[in-house]
């Protein structure tokens, strides 16, 4: 199995992202002073008829100017918080490469995707058994999955409704996925697109019910994968290779 992670092809976006904001910062503070010098040298006076229009426009030049900087500081913002890997869905790749004789080398485990058109997601496994979604989780404790509700033992060993639910966010991945292959005339996307919650930890006690998606602990995920996901063939090598080729950016 190739685990790879599209790291050079983010560190390439943010740099472009933080070219971007030096020129709008800098744009900005040109405009925000030509501003601020409309009103320290007025080009014309109160008396003047056309006053209220350049009164305006000065406003305007100087409040275009503050948005334009705070633009340029908030795309920087998000190119330095660009995460170049993902270290969960790492931990997982090299898991179910030590660990899973059915996972063969025509599979390609792409972590970390981040990319327009997407989004954010942990990972995704292309073979020729389709494309499974990653959700992946270290947090800890003991869980209930019934259908698409998540709860969560707490310190009196009651249930209580989790502050996120993974099931959710899974289907959003998925469904994120299958309009970015569907707009690439990949066909029938949801005949071969399938979603799976992973806890990284051992420890983690979890009972499901009728999940929407299925849920395990990470050491019995290679088990999980071979009795479902790849015991059927659904796609042959070539599409399953153009399929990894679109969402993996090198």
């Amino acid at each position: 199995m190739k685990n790879v992670a599209p790291s050079r092809a983010i560190s390439r976006r943010a740099r472009l992202l933080l070219q971007l904001a030096a020129v709008l910062t800098a744009l900005g503070i040109f405009i925000t002073t030509i501003g601020i010098a409309l009103f320290v040298v007025p080009l014309t006076s109160d008396s003047s008829s056309v006053f209220d229009v350049y009164d305006i426009a000065r406003n305007i030049i100087f409040i275009g100017g503050v948005l334009l900087a705070l633009s340029g500081l908030g795309v920087a913002v998000r190119a330095l918080t660009l995460k170049t890997e993902n270290n969960l869905a790492r931990m997982v790749g090299e898991y179910l490469a030590q660990n899973s004789n059915s996972i063969d080398n025509s599979y390609t485990f792409i972590r970390n995707i981040n990319k327009r058109g997407i989004g954010y997601v942990d990972a995704v496994l292309v073979g020729k058994a389709g494309v499974m979604v990653f959700r992946i989780t270290d947090i800890t404790g003991q869980f209930l999955n019934e259908k698409g509700q998540w709860l969560r033992k707490d310190d009196r060993g009651e249930l209580e409704t989790m502050r996120f639910n993974p099931t959710q966010d899974a289907v959003d991945d998925m469904r994120k996925i299958r309009e970015y292959l569907e707009l690439r005339e990949f066909n029938d996307v949801s005949d071969y697109l399938f979603g799976i919650v992973v806890f990284v930890r051992d420890d983690v006690v979890l009972e499901t019910r009728e999940a929407v998606i299925p849920a395990t602990v990470m050491k019995y995920l290679p088990l999980r994968l071979k009795d479902g996901f790849l015991a059927k063939t659904r796609l042959d090598e070539r599409k399953a290779e153009a399929i990894a080729d679109v969402l993996y950016d090198r």
